[in-house]
């Protein structure tokens, strides 16, 4: 199921992203880093991601920031912000801004891999469900639906 599943891991701290990279590459995912928010959206400008995850506090602005530019840029990407400064005001603006989760640090490698998994699987279900769409649409258009 994680085969191939791409996760953009943005964090201002070295260990953090570290951890993240070598725990995730583990269980099969490919993992890509940034250090900072402006890097994240070069990142997300050049490539695709499955899953985003982003600390939401970062020297050079907010990991919010960076999870509206992914709503505008990567649509698909599901985005999961992590902090270590939870609070129910920044975990509202997170779903509000269209997060898919929220993890506060320090957290346990089993809550994050839970939500990385069902992550990956709600894109899959989102790419299927375009893929469907789209091939109604082509099969309504032919018969003469449309």
């Amino acid at each position: 199921m994680n085969a191939g599943a791409r996760i953009l891991v943005v964090d201002d701290e070295r260990s953090m992203r570290e951890f993240l990279e070598i725990f995730l590459r583990r269980e099969g995912y490919e993992v890509t880093t940034a250090e900072d928010v402006a890097s994240g959206r070069l990142q997300l400008e050049n490539e695709e991601f499955d899953v985003v995850i982003s600390d939401i506090q970062m020297p050079d602005g907010s990991g919010l920031d960076l999870l509206k530019f992914a709503r505008e840029h990567a649509p698909a990407a599901m985005v999961v912000m992590i902090t270590a400064f939870g609070t129910p005001a920044n975990t509202r603006e997170a779903f509000k801004r269209g997060a898919f989760d929220f993890i506060e640090k320090p957290f346990k490698n089993d809550d994050v891999l839970t939500v990385v998994r069902n992550a990956t699987e709600q894109r899959r279900l989102v790419i299927e469900n375009q893929s469907l769409k789209r091939s109604l649409r082509q099969q309504s258009y032919h018969f003469g639906y449309f």
